[in-house]
């Protein structure tokens, strides 16, 4: 129902205390934030009661107490949730919180010790960079508990999504590398280097021939990290990412592109667009009209190459 509130105008109060359905957009998720950040008012507390104690109106998952320990880890994550979305339509102020400090964009340690303010009480952004310091703050003890590196790569990755600043990409690496490197002997290690690799095969998908060729040869640098993660630490599951991705890389991909309209008795270009093949036989085929019409009728792709 969003699109019923993006036209409405701010009011100073609500139209109805009661019914949501009269707010505008600003006051419904202003009044969401009030909620969330309610369910978190008591932290140290929320942190000593364990999630094993509501089982009983809990959906789990399996393995999920390890990256949601205490019920502190679940309200954050939900608040998290809500704080990340990304909504344009909300009437901000003119001195709005923005990601356009380079320095938040850090190691852990560095980032839970910085002193993050703002007058806009608006920013999701905001809300969402203080919980991240209130979670890895809480699971510093062991910067390679799953919990922690769970918390601190998904931290890292909105900070380089939502960050305003330039070469956000060669900073975030930079973070990544260095926060893997403190922790090489341990097996969580394995789960930076997988962020590394995306990053490489996100910048080896941006090259074009001729064109952009800055990036040309990342991803067979993505392969290569993938292939010492899964020789370090064959069993990890960082490991399994890798070996996903790796599958990913090596898949066979094929697009033909032709024009609409083909001049008669005169050569015409096909571009062919491919990765991981080597050859490449094309055929030609007569058709009428009638039968194109029963060709585009036609589904699944063993029918349709059947019936060609």
């Amino acid at each position: 129902n969003r699109y019923r509130f993006y036209d409405r105008t701010t009011t100073a109060e609500k139209v109805d205390s009661i019914d949501f359905r009269t707010w505008d957009l600003s006051t419904i998720f202003h009044e969401i934030s009030v909620h969330f950040d309610a369910s978190l008012q008591k932290p140290l507390e929320l942190q000593q009661l364990k999630v094993d104690a509501y089982k009983g109106i809990l959906n789990e998952q399996k393995g999920s107490e390890l990256y949601r320990p205490s019920l502190f880890d679940l309200l954050a994550h939900s608040a998290l949730d809500f704080y990340k979305t990304s909504e344009n339509s909300i009437t901000r102020p003119a001195d709005k919180f923005e990601l356009d400090n380079p320095e938040i964009l850090c190691e852990g340690k560095q980032f839970v010790e910085q002193q993050i303010s703002t007058k806009d009480n608006t920013s999701l952004h905001f809300k969402a960079i203080i919980l991240y310091q209130q979670l890895l703050d809480f699971h510093f003890q062991d910067p390679t508990d799953e919990a922690y590196v769970e918390v601190d790569i998904e931290r890292l990755k909105y900070i380089k999504e939502n960050a305003v600043f330039a070469n956000k990409d060669q900073q975030y690496l930079e973070v990544l590398q260095n926060t893997a490197e403190s922790i090489k002997h341990n097996k969580s290690w394995a789960l930076y280097q997988y962020e590394i690799a995306m990053l490489y095969r996100e910048w080896g998908n941006s090259y074009q021939p001729n064109i952009k060729e800055e990036h040309r040869w990342q991803q067979k640098e993505a392969m290569a990290v993938c292939e010492s993660v899964i020789d370090k630490f064959p069993n990890s599951r960082g490991a399994e990412k890798c070996k996903v991705l790796k599958s990913e890389i090596l898949s066979k991909e094929l697009q033909l592109t032709g024009e609409r309209h083909i001049p008669i008795n005169l050569p015409t270009r096909l571009l062919v667009k491919y990765r991981n093949l080597h050859s490449l036989q094309l055929s030609a085929r007569k058709i009428s009209q009638k039968e194109i019409k029963q060709l585009n009728g036609i589904y699944p792709e063993e029918k349709i190459l059947a019936f060609i």
